[in-house]
């Protein structure tokens, strides 16, 4: 959600849809600046699309979707106008779209996305803002890259982009670091972590990534060199979507979930260690931590939990819909204090936080 404007979701019927926030939403936003109507795809999008207020051919809000038929969207927030579409990249593309704008002070006008090709090597795509045209494509030297199932990170002020992918073959590369102008990019450090499916989240001088073993790990931005003698092993399946560093917390609390797990780590620096784990959650998402406000979760039991970020336990949930259905990672809508989530009937439903 932008405001009180809009909230966007993706499905799999092809299309970004848009809807109005608050207790009174749900439908096409139409109140001006809106005049929304959805915009379809010739294949659905898998990740949250990004919303970013810059200005791009006389729109001031612009979303950005990768699509399962290969080619990058670039979206008109209010209308849902298309502004461009990329050329095919790949077969597939299921990462979502990372950029670096010089609206926010960054060098470059660049969008970020990864390709989803099953059976040969995969290419990291820089494309131009304005266009979509391919500003530059890092595949390592034609060295196989594994399928980039996931968004990547940038670094504004070193100009980096992180990103992480599946094993190309066994003990290759899975967690990369480029650095980049607007007319090529370098590889800097790569590192054999085994598959990810989720994506690196840059937080006060550390790259975290969890892998689809279970690792979570802590690495060196400029070497990725390992910060901790190990990695925090969860014998519990992949870690799913991306590590959550709790921004208010010292030591560093990273919020995660696994395949029937939620958990909370404690990052002292030279190692990291276990502060509370949750199973109570049958299939729990990718957790939101609002902090003092809560940690909430969806499940595949129909219902949104939220947890108490200090000890993990249960202080209440909502059951959405029938609860005969999966709900999703919900997102957040700072202004009025609102949860938007989906859930795989394909129903989006809007819960006033902290719940009661």
């Amino acid at each position: 959600a932008i405001g009180t404007g809009a909230v966007f979701a993706v499905a799999n019927d092809n299309t970004l849809h848009g809807m109005n926030p608050s207790v009174t939403g749900g439908q096409w936003p139409q109140a001006a600046p809106y005049d929304w109507r959805p915009m379809p795809m010739n294949g659905p999008a898998h990740q949250r699309p990004p919303v970013v207020p810059v200005s791009l051919a006389g729109a001031n809000l612009v979303v950005f979707l990768g699509s399962e038929d290969g080619h990058a969207y670039v979206v008109d927030g209010y209308s849902g106008a298309p502004l461009w579409q990329s050329d095919a990249l790949a077969t597939m593309i299921t990462a979502s779209v990372a950029g670096q704008f010089t609206a926010f002070n960054g060098d470059y006008d660049l969008l970020f996305v990864g390709s989803r090709d099953a059976g040969i090597g995969n290419v990291m795509y820089g494309l131009n803002l304005a266009d979509g045209s391919t500003a530059w494509t890092f595949d390592d030297g034609g060295a196989a890259i594994g399928i980039i199932p996931s968004g990547a990170t940038v670094d504004y002020a070193n100009n980096r982009l992180y990103f992480a992918s599946w094993e190309y073959a066994v003990g290759a590369s899975t967690m990369w670091c480029l650095t980049f102008t607007d007319t090529g990019a370098t590889l800097l450090w790569e590192r054999a972590l085994g598959s990810i499916d989720g994506a690196p989240i840059l937080y006060d001088g550390r790259i975290y990534v969890g892998t689809n073993t279970g690792e979570v790990h802590a690495l060196d931005p400029a070497t990725g060199a390992s910060l901790w003698g190990g990695p925090f092993v969860t014998a519990d399946g992949a870690v799913k979507g991306f590590v959550s560093p709790a921004y208010s917390a010292l030591p560093r609390r990273l919020i995660l979930a696994t395949c029937t797990t939620v958990w909370a780590l404690t990052d002292s620096g030279a190692s990291v260690s276990q502060e509370w784990q949750q199973p109570g959650v049958a299939g729990p998402s990718i957790p939101l931590d609002l902090e003092s406000d809560g940690i909430f979760v969806g499940s595949t039991d129909g219902r949104l939990y939220q947890l108490d970020e200090a000890t993990g336990g249960v202080t209440s949930s909502v059951l959405l819909g029938d609860g005969s259905a999966t709900i999703g990672s919900p997102g957040y809508d700072y202004f009025n204090s609102m949860a938007y989530v989906g859930s795989e009937s394909g129903a989006v439903f809007a819960v006033t936080l902290p719940l009661p």
